[in-house]
């Protein structure tokens, strides 16, 4: 019976990401980004010494134009009359959450490699739907140690296992908290609290961005400015007001090359 339940949790999980998918590719026309397959690296990089640790992203060092962003989610919004806050903001919602989680600005994940040995790596990536996934390798929520990317930043890691310790137990269970109090305050579904939710400011550069500095006690740049304040009211968001910065997968593929 539990294994039917799970069974039955899971496609449900299958079935929202697949119209997720489908709503990006027909809801918003998102605009030519570059993405980058070209660097293969499964068994680390050996230019680094083992165990090491990598953050990784399939976007080329460009940051996002928000402005392209801006223009879509006032189109959005501008469906509503002005003062009509509940709309406009499930409007603009509903358009971020299909531009971000179209895939169309890229992914960025980490991957921990234990050894240079073939499959001794552990990997974490944040995703719609699912949150944090742990070795994901699943068309939607991909993260291993073989998918291509663009750019990476790798540096050594003293303990490994104690560093993933810290990550599971402690790192990642601050940064669920933190997604799922952003997620529902922009009125995001939140499908598994324990594991987080994604959303357009708690998104995977976001979720990798912070983990990467809270592990490594690096000072990735993984957002870029964004003046939350200048669209509070037109967008009806008012926690937007306090909204300085977002995390963007061009702009971490910016910081990892510098």
């Amino acid at each position: 019976m539990r294994k039917n339940k799970i069974f039955s949790i899971v496609l449900i999980a299958f079935t929202f990401g697949i119209l997720g998918a489908l709503t990006a590719s027909t809801t918003v026309k998102a605009g030519v980004l570059d993405i980058d397959t070209s660097q293969y690296e499964p068994t680390g990089n050996p230019n680094v010494s083992y165990p090491q640790i990598s953050i990784r992203t399939n976007r080329t060092p460009e940051r996002t134009n928000i402005a392209d962003i801006v223009k879509l989610a006032d189109e959005a919004a501008a469906k509503y009359p002005a003062g009509d806050s509940a709309h406009r903001s499930k409007a603009v919602t509903k358009m971020l959450i299909s531009y971000f989680g179209s895939g169309s600005l890229g992914h960025t994940w980490i991957v921990v490699f234990h050894s240079n040995k073939p499959g001794d790596y552990t990997s974490y990536g944040f995703h719609e739907v699912f949150g944090w996934v742990k070795n994901g390798s699943s068309y939607f929520t991909d993260d291993s140690a073989g998918r291509k990317f663009a750019v990476e930043k790798t540096l050594p890691l003293g303990d490994d296992k104690t560093s993933c310790e810290n990550i599971e137990k402690t790192i990642m269970p601050q940064l669920s908290e933190e997604s799922v109090a952003i997620a529902r305050m922009m009125g995001v579904y939140v499908f598994w609290p324990s594991r987080g939710a994604y959303s357009p400011l708690g998104n995977c550069a976001w979720a990798a961005g912070n983990l990467w500095n809270a592990v490594t006690g690096d000072n990735l740049k993984f957002e870029q400015e964004f003046d939350g304040a200048a669209h509070a009211s037109d967008w009806g968001m008012p926690f937007l007001n306090g909204v300085t910065k977002i995390a963007d997968p061009g702009m971490a593929a910016e910081g990892m090359v510098k």
